[in-house]
């Protein structure tokens, strides 16, 4: 059974293929494009992306099929690394086969082969993009070779006459063998043939005519063309290929800007896009994608929606780092399951009660059950119908086991508000986390299921060799909405330090120990609530003013009763700015009252209910 176009695309993709979608034949036989005239029917480019900017990220790649589900597929020889023979009859088969060495043909007996509409395409390994695309003509008719800028139509699109292009000997996952010497010697021949083709009698419209010509006048100058030559060449390229013509202005332009690049400086593919010709273009279209709000309108912005409170909003990127056995799996689960039970985690309130929530477990799944027993005892909860994990690992950069995932998720009972991945490690397999364009494309899968769930997605990860920040790329956190860092001291003491919030004030550490839970085999993480040293002034100054009656209390400031104990007022006024959290460790803080005069005799001191400063749930339990 032939892959939808869809997974077929992002495949490619994903294994090194540079892949641009095409217009693609209707039911009744006629071009996507709606051009009676259109001479080449399903084989042409859709969009932005032509054969000198192809997709190489699979996820766009998906995304773009998102839009064009019935797209054929196009794959540039150049971004692919291949070079490709393509045979587009009986006949020329059989020639190839006459002239060829055994070495040839035995490398042919080995390499991928798709059926075409017509003919065959046999693929050989390029990776330095050594060979040029050419037309076959006198004994070498109808053998066409597909290289650097040129492209080929790929499994499973459709041709025009109603069959569906299909491999026939290996697939897209087969290794290319090396281009023989026979082979090189025949490509390299071929350079001296008539102009340069794109895939079959392709014609080059609106949209992808600055790339292309772009493209050429590179590969002319990475050969070390002088920029006379160039532009004459474009000029009778731009006749031949592009409907319509480019104005001869705008192409002499483009020679003369890649002209002054010295041939070393040029980049093997030339993702050039010359800015006038697309806002053109672009203006002929009644979509307009950005919008510049004003001051009206940023005002009428509806404020930041949290799925817990100060930290994570609705359907944002938080990410939770520590070195191994800090306790950051046991903290997340906290979180996931707070949230689907209403509970407030480190004494933040959550928004999401009876919310279904998922949890991607590639790490620890055999402890799953204790930890999960060992929650629930603690809080006294009987059953979580909305906490549902999958303990596998899900190597998001593979397309198929992405989109397996999504189809896992609409499974459940309703959309996710939360999606837990433990650990990032896992599922960023095949990507190299130190490296910012693999974690930007990771960062954009994460986009992609946020988007198409609503929901906030976490991964769990390590913290660096230092311990200081996240480990590899800062691309990693830089993204993030919140981020966490769980630590763990040598007193057992785990501190839960948020490191960045976006949209509102950072949460004092929550400070937790370990509680086993009997009988469970598991524990969990409960507020510290180890006595704080106490400096001895404020000590002193706290057991003075306990002795005072409630209403002495409410008339007596902070100077007052530090004299009471000895301490003139420059003491006092330190003590206050200096020892505020020693105050705040035995329930007492600081009041302003308004009162002005000497340092500290305008405030007064007020007690702290302590209770309400642990998680309210532990309080009530």
């Amino acid at each position: 059974m032939q892959p939808s176009l869809r997974t077929a695309a992002a495949k490619y993709a994903s294994l090194g293929y540079g892949v641009i979608p095409l217009h693609w034949i209707k039911d009744e036989g006629k071009c996507s494009c709606g051009r009676v005239d259109c001479e080449s029917e399903g084989k042409h480019p859709l969009g932005e992306h032509g054969a000198s900017n192809p997709m190489l990220d699979a996820e766009l790649v998906a995304a773009q099929w998102e839009d064009t589900p019935d797209a054929n597929i196009g794959l540039v020889a150049g971004a692919s690394r291949r070079v490709i023979i393509d045979l587009d009859s009986l006949a020329a088969k059989d020639h190839l086969k006459d002239i060829c060495d055994l070495d040839t043909h035995t490398a042919m007996m080995a390499a991928p082969i798709a059926k075409t509409g017509k003919g065959w395409h046999v693929h050989f390994d390029d990776p330095s993009g050594s060979y040029a695309p050419s037309v076959g003509t006198g004994d070498d008719a109808g053998i066409d070779i597909r290289g650097g800028v040129s492209y080929i139509v790929a499994p499973p699109s459709r041709h025009k006459n109603g069959t569906t292009y299909k491999w026939i000997q290996g697939t897209d996952a087969t290794a290319a063998p090396s281009v023989t010497t026979w082979l090189h010697e025949y490509l390299t021949g071929r350079r001296k043939a008539p102009a340069p083709i794109l895939e079959d009698d392709h014609i080059e419209t609106k949209g992808g005519r600055n790339n292309l010509l772009a493209s050429l006048a590179g590969s002319m100058r990475r050969r070390g063309m002088s920029v006379t030559a160039i532009e004459a060449a474009l000029l009778a390229e731009n006749a031949l290929k592009n409907k319509p013509p480019l104005p001869v202005a705008e192409v002499s332009a483009i020679a003369r800007s890649i002209g002054k690049l010295e041939p070393t400086d040029v980049p093997e593919y030339m993702p050039a896009v010359y800015l006038g010709d697309l806002i053109t273009e672009r203006a002929e279209t009644t979509e307009r994608r950005y919008t510049f709000l004003n001051e009206t309108q940023i005002d009428n912005l509806p404020p930041v929606a949290y799925l817990v409170d100060k930290v994570l909003p609705l359907g944002g990127y938080g990410l939770i780092y520590g070195r191994r056995g800090s306790g950051k799996t046991f903290d997340a689960l906290d979180l996931a399951l707070s949230i689907t039970t209403g509970r407030h985690y480190h004494g933040l309130a959550t928004h999401a009660t009876g919310s279904t929530v998922a949890y991607i477990m590639s790490e620890g799944a055999a402890g799953l059950k204790k930890r999960i027993n060992a929650w629930k005892q603690a809080r006294l909860v009987s059953t979580i119908p909305g906490f549902h994990a999958l303990p596998s690992s899900v190597p998001l950069n593979d397309p198929i086991a992405l989109a397996e995932l999504c189809l896992a998720i609409d499974q459940l009972p309703s959309a996710p508000s939360l999606l837990v991945i433990d650990t990032l490690a896992r599922s960023a397999s095949g990507l190299d986390e130190n490296s910012s364009q693999d974690m930007t494309r990771f960062i954009a899968i994460i986009d992609s299921l946020r988007e198409r769930y609503g929901c906030a997605v976490i991964p769990i990860h390590h913290a660096g060799w230092n311990a200081g920040h996240e480990r590899g790329s800062t691309v990693i956190g830089d993204a993030a909405d919140w981020i966490m860092k769980i630590s763990r001291d040598d007193q057992n003491i785990v501190s839960c330090a948020t490191e960045k919030v976006k949209d509102d004030e950072q949460p004092d550490t929550w400070k937790a120990v370990f509680v086993a839970q009997d009988g469970t085999g598991s524990g969990t993480l409960e507020p510290d609530t180890t006595p704080v040293p106490i400096d001895p002034d404020i000590e002193l100054v706290i057991l003075a003013w306990e002795e005072l009656s409630t209403a002495d209390q409410g008339q007596t400031s902070w100077n007052q009763i530090c004299k009471m104990v000895g301490f003139g007022s420059d003491k006092a006024g330190r003590l206050r700015r200096d020892r505020a959290h020693d105050l705040e460790a035995v329930g007492w803080r600081f009041v302003y009252t308004g009162n002005t005069g000497s340092a500290g005799a305008g405030y007064t001191l007020e007690r702290i209910n302590l209770v309400s400063q642990m998680t309210p749930n532990m309080a009530s339990e």
